[in-house]
């Protein structure tokens, strides 16, 4: 037994070294990387935020859709649930509202035109001023400055104010439908509120089987709000929970419902 102890000892390391020689030289494992969808969820997330901000900074939903086709079961559920997520957590702005839009725009046709795109910031174009003949003078002469011109932000204007009673309802909710001129519901629109006491702020299309243009916050009965919706600088006033009644006569507080559309 002695005697087989060392050619034991010998055959494992003989054994070893030529597994070890395989497995690194003969025949090394290749490791390429890991597709998008193959990241653990959260990183998944991460990755559709960003996608979701470059849509809002571009517009450009065909370079969106190809990014997206990285997450094969990546569509417009995933990406609301997403968006409410990043907007309950108190996520950048840019990456809720490019989720929502791309989400609701997900459904148009290649090669037509998509309705609500985002935009980043308007643009400005500069006026030049044309150059000027070199001319000697005895002091300076000052040239004006080129200004430019921004285009102006887009406003909304409120078509109607409709209570809604509803005694199975559990909350008094403060609800906005906002469409453009064409009828066409516009998401992630912004609707800023504030009250005595407080404020707070939500997007249109989070809830997107109400429809594409709809956002809602919950109301306390007997608090009066004002709401500030998108770059328009106004506040709408005055609102705050109707009373209602039920048939027996009792009394409770309503929803109320804000019809909005850019000009």
């Amino acid at each position: 037994m002695k005697r087989l102890l060392p050619w034991l000892l010998l055959g494992v390391l003989a054994g070893l070294a030529l597994g070890l020689g395989y497995a690194w030289v003969l025949h090394p494992i290749q490791f390429n990387g890991v597709a998008p969808s193959g990241l653990s969820q959260d990183f998944q997330d991460q990755y559709l935020e960003l996608i979701g901000s470059a849509y809002y900074a571009t517009g450009n939903l065909g370079r969106a859709r190809a990014r997206l086709a990285l997450f094969p079961s990546a569509g417009s559920v995933q990406l609301d649930d997403l968006a409410r997520q990043v907007f309950t957590t108190g996520g950048a702005d840019p990456s809720v509202r490019g989720l929502a839009t791309l989400s609701a725009n997900l459904t148009v046709p290649q090669g037509a035109q998509p309705s609500a795109a985002p935009s980043a910031q308007p643009s400005a174009t500069p006026t030049l001023v044309p150059p000027l003949p070199l001319t000697v003078v005895p002091y300076p002469t000052f040239l004006p400055q080129s200004t430019p011109s921004s285009t102006p932000p887009v406003l909304f204007t409120l078509l109607a104010k409709s209570p809604i009673c509803d005694p199975s309802a559990q909350t008094s909710l403060l609800e906005a439908e906002i469409a453009a001129p064409n009828g066409n519901p516009l998401p992630a629109i912004e609707v800023r509120i504030r009250w005595d006491g407080g404020q707070d702020h939500f997007y249109t299309g989070l809830e997107p089987e109400k429809g594409l243009g709809y956002g809602d916050f919950q109301m306390t009965p007997g608090v009066t709000y004002q709401i500030q919706v998108g770059a328009s600088e106004d506040w709408i006033s005055g609102l705050t929970a109707p009373s209602c009644f039920e048939t027996n006569g009792t009394a409770y507080s309503g929803s109320l419902l804000l019809t909005l559309q850019s000009q």
